[in-house]
C-alpha cells in the first residue's frame, strides 16, 4: 500500500433550491473506494430595519442581520445592490449591525447579509433583500426664505382687501339717499 490510498478528496458543492440553500460535501477514500455525501441545511438569516420607513436625508438607519443559527463566532457580509459593502465614515459594521450614518438619496437600494465562520457550516444563508428608501427631507431655513420672499405680495394683498372692503361700506348718508 501506498501513502495516497489513505488520502480522503473532499468535494464541495452549494446548491439552491427553492430558497433553501445546501452545503453538499462528498468525500472519497481512495483506499477503500467509499464515497460519503453529507448534505447539510444553511442557516437561515433575516434582515430587519431598526428604523421608521422611509428614511429622510441626514438620519441613520441600522440594519440588523439575524442568523438562526446555535453558534456565536459569525463574521457578517454586508451588502447593496449585490456589491460587497466596505466599513466607512458612514457605513458601521458592530457584529450583526449595519449603520449607515447621514443618509443621503445614494444610499436608496436593495440590502442584504450573510454571515461567515472557519468552521461548519462556513456561512449561512444570504438573507431577502430589503428596499431602503431614503427621501429628501425641507429644510427648516427654506420655510422662514420663503415667507420672506412671499411677505411683500401677502402684505400688497391684505392692504388692498381692506381697501375694497371700505369702499363697498357706503356711509349713513349714502345709504340714506338711496332709500
Amino acid at each position: 500500500m501506498t501513502k495516497s490510498m489513505y488520502n480522503i478528496h473532499t468535494v464541495k458543492v452549494y446548491i439552491n433550491i427553492k430558497q433553501y440553500n445546501y452545503f453538499l460535501q462528498a468525500f472519497y477514500s481512495a483506499f477503500n473506494s467509499l464515497y460519503v455525501f453529507i448534505l447539510t441545511v444553511l442557516p437561515k438569516t433575516e434582515l430587519t430595519v431598526d428604523s421608521k420607513s422611509p428614511d429622510f436625508t441626514g438620519e441613520t438607519a441600522n440594519l440588523k442581520c439575524v442568523i438562526e443559527s446555535n453558534h456565536t463566532d459569525w463574521r457578517y457580509k454586508w451588502y447593496k445592490d449585490s456589491a460587497k459593502l466596505q466599513s466607512s465614515d458612514r457605513y458601521t459594521v458592530n457584529t450583526d449591525t449595519l449603520t449607515i450614518r447621514a443618509l443621503t438619496t445614494s444610499d436608496e437600494g436593495q440590502y442584504t447579509c450573510r454571515g461567515q465562520r472557519d468552521e461548519r457550516p462556513n456561512s449561512s444563508q444570504e438573507s431577502e433583500p430589503i428596499n431602503l428608501s431614503v427621501n429628501a427631507q425641507i429644510s427648516f431655513f427654506i420655510i422662514p426664505g420663503f415667507l420672506l420672499a412671499a411677505c411683500p405680495y401677502l402684505l400688497v394683498t391684505v392692504v388692498l382687501l381692506y381697501k375694497c372692503s371700505r369702499a363697498r361700506v357706503k356711509s349713513p348718508e349714502a345709504q340714506r339717499q338711496s332709500l
